[in-house]
């Protein structure tokens, strides 16, 4: 079963966020990143690999306050995490 979870959390804005996951098998991400008035800041493809266990994002565009990552796989299965910059 697939899972993600964002860390460090909350986080300063410049800082690498890491969104640990598991996936079934090797596939394409697809992210979207919401700032705190729900416009898109960012849209960005990442491939996750079985063998590995996170990807890295720079919170360096998102907005202070609680920002929305929408992560939807090739599945189509969309997870929203939610990560409070600083």
């Amino acid at each position: 079963m697939p899972g993600y979870k964002a860390y460090p959390n909350p986080i300063n804005k410049g800082d690498q966020l890491r969104i640990s996951y598991t996936v079934e098998r090797d596939q394409t991400l697809y992210l979207t990143i919401l700032n705190p008035r729900g416009q898109v800041i960012l849209r960005e493809e990442k491939y996750a690999l079985l063998r590995e266990e996170f990807l890295e994002i720079s919170t360096s565009r998102m907005d202070k306050g609680l920002n929305l990552i929408r992560i939807i796989d090739e599945s189509n299965k969309v997870v929203t995490l939610k990560v409070l910059v600083r």
